[in-house]
């Protein structure tokens, strides 16, 4: 079975998509590791509440960014530097 090239990045945007469950021996369980097991990259995800307008704003300058840059980190570091969402 040929499989589709790996996303380079997914970005699950609502509030708290990086918290799970811890399982004993496997570290945290959630939605971010469902996205890695299905070969994801580099998985963007929140931790915590942010308002809905800052956190559009916030993945739209990263998105921007990332389509001609493949730093990841260093584009979302110079996104929320600009204009960094309330809890950043």
């Amino acid at each position: 079975m040929k499989l589709p090239p790996p996303p380079e990045v997914v970005t699950l945007t609502a509030c708290k998509t990086g918290l799970g469950s811890h399982v004993s021996g496997e570290g945290v369980m959630g939605m971010g590791r469902t996205f890695q097991y299905a070969r994801g990259q580099n998985v963007l995800m929140s931790l915590w509440i942010l308002a809905e307008d800052a956190t559009v704003k916030l993945f739209q300058r990263l998105l921007q960014r990332l389509e001609g840059w493949s730093k990841i980190r260093g584009s979302l570091e110079q996104c929320q530097g600009r204009n960094p969402p309330p809890g950043l």
